[in-house]
């Protein structure tokens, strides 16, 4: 008598195994055939029904709702994080009762996917452990497992290279929690900068006010604007230094003057500035007994008609447009070959300039000029070295004569408009001399028309003259430098 044959079946996504069964004709594991007859396992005949259905060539029916197009499920809140139960606990949205074979999920949520379920050993599938709802989307990337053993089924490794939520990164465009947003909780690109202002509108480009900067920091959940740094906010008041501190459009707001300021200024008699040797002076703005604002302080520099003529200096002292008036005669003649200056004579080895005897040789450069100042004469000689008042002698060349140094008279001859005066006593050194005259300070307003006259001997050979106004302090002589006037070669 023929025996019958039984067979076990073992469907593993579209792949069906057949065994030969016992030849008592009862199986000891039956899993649905190539056309979807629910799947159990027999024991003595008795089929044990799972609870799942394996239909060949098609998904497996979870019970759940269809997953997205990424194989992932329905996501739960954005965050992926674990929802309230209606009995009071909570549960991952994508989470299930139970692990369900051949889906590549973690269906019940504790970290392991298709944990006990049968394979044949060197198969892989698509994984992803934790949470079903958040596979595939964003970094949650699905990663391989593989099924390993060496008889006739196997188990699935753990699933490696699979992504999980993790911090933000922002600025990087991705969905960093899984719960489709792209950078979430970002305000800004970690480390970006942008201009900020605080103050009142209107005012970020006025007088001193400027925008500062913010840098873009990261913060928990994400990234925000950090503090306006490096800005400069309306003050609130001006401090009378001709800056626009209060931002209003107006420098110097309630303030008498400017901090810096000068203006020239005569406590003489009426009609005697200008006249002999009477000049304005100036005065300058310092700050009031508050220490915040200004006033014009004391005139200062100015040169006052004296009380009474003094003889012999050919000077109008009393400022009266008369020159020693009431003084005997002076001496019409001076000794053979010494120069008569004003009422005197010049020692020998000098000449008169502007009435003031000063030195004199084979080579002479002599500034002179018509107003109240400080201007200085710098002669570069061919050596290179320059010689003027911060060096009085060099390559031959001595300046013997520095008229009004800072606004202040040299001696009681001095009438702050020259002669400054640079000589070379023997033989001047071939080449070109560069020439400078340089307004070292000025009366506020002021102009000063100079002239330079250059001597060989007693013999007038080049003559500059121009104009000069403001102040400069130290200018090294050159011929780019504002104070040229030119040049001789000899």
């Amino acid at each position: 008598m023929k025996r019958p044959t039984a067979h076990r079946w073992l469907v593993l996504g579209s792949l069906s195994l057949v065994a030969a069964c016992s030849a008592s004709g009862s199986a000891d594991v039956g899993i649905s055939g190539p056309f979807g007859v629910d799947a159990g396992v027999r024991r003595d005949g008795v089929v044990i029904d799972t609870g799942r259905r394996v239909d060949v060539g098609r998904e497996v029916d979870t019970g759940r709702p269809a997953s997205n197009d990424s194989g992932a499920a329905t996501p739960g809140d954005d965050s992926g994080t674990a929802n309230p139960s209606k009995d009071g606990g909570t549960v991952n949205p994508g989470c299930g009762a139970r692990e369900m074979c051949g889906n590549g999920l973690d269906d019940d949520c504790n970290g392991m996917v298709d944990e006990n379920c049968p394979c044949v050993p060197g198969m892989t599938q698509r994984c992803f452990p934790g949470d079903p709802a958040l596979a595939g989307r964003g970094v949650c990337v699905y990663g391989t497992s593989t099924c390993e053993g060496t008889g006739e089924f196997g188990t699935w490794s753990e699933c490696a290279g699979a992504g999980a939520p993790r911090a933000v990164e922002c600025g990087m465009g991705m969905d960093f929690r899984c719960n489709g947003m792209v950078d979430e909780g970002c305000e800004c690109a970690v480390g970006a900068t942008r201009a900020c202002y605080t103050g009142p509108a209107g005012t970020e480009t006025r007088g001193s006010c400027r925008a500062g900067a913010q840098t873009c920091t990261a913060i928990m959940g994400g990234s925000g604007w950090g503090p306006c740094t490096g800005e400069i906010l309306p003050g609130a008041r001006d401090l009378c230094d001709g800056v626009d501190r209060d931002c209003n459009g107006t420098a110097n707001d309630g303030c008498t003057c400017a901090i810096g300021a000068n203006r020239l200024c005569y406590t003489g008699p009426a009609g005697t500035p200008g006249v002999g040797i009477c000049r304005t002076g100036t005065q300058p703005c310092v700050r009031g007994a508050d220490g915040v604002s200004t006033v014009w302080g004391a005139c200062i520099n100015e040169t006052r008609p004296a009380a009474a003529e003094i003889c012999a200096n050919g000077l109008d002292d009393n400022c009266n447009g008369m020159i020693d008036e009431g003084c005997p005669p002076p001496a019409t003649t001076c000794p053979t070959g010494l120069p008569r200056c004003g009422t005197v004579c010049c020692p020998a080895g000098e000449a008169c300039a502007a009435n003031i005897c000063v030195g004199n040789g084979q080579l002479r450069f002599t500034l002179t000029w018509d107003v109240m100042g400080d201007l200085d004469l710098h002669v570069v000689p061919p050596c290179g070295t320059e010689v003027y008042y911060g060096r009085l002698s060099a390559c031959g060349g001595t300046l013997d004569r520095d008229s009004c140094p800072a606004l202040r008279a040299t001696d009681s001859s001095d009438r702050c408009n020259g002669p400054e005066n640079i000589f070379w006593p023997g033989t001047p050194a071939s080449g070109t001399y560069l020439v400078c005259a340089n307004p070292y300070q000025m009366n506020s307003g002021s102009t000063a028309r100079w002239t330079i006259n250059v001597y060989r001997g007693a013999m007038l050979i080049r003559t500059f003259t121009g104009t000069r106004n403001g102040s400069a302090n130290y200018v090294p002589c050159s011929r780019s430098a504002a104070s040229f006037v030119g040049a001789i070669t000899i």
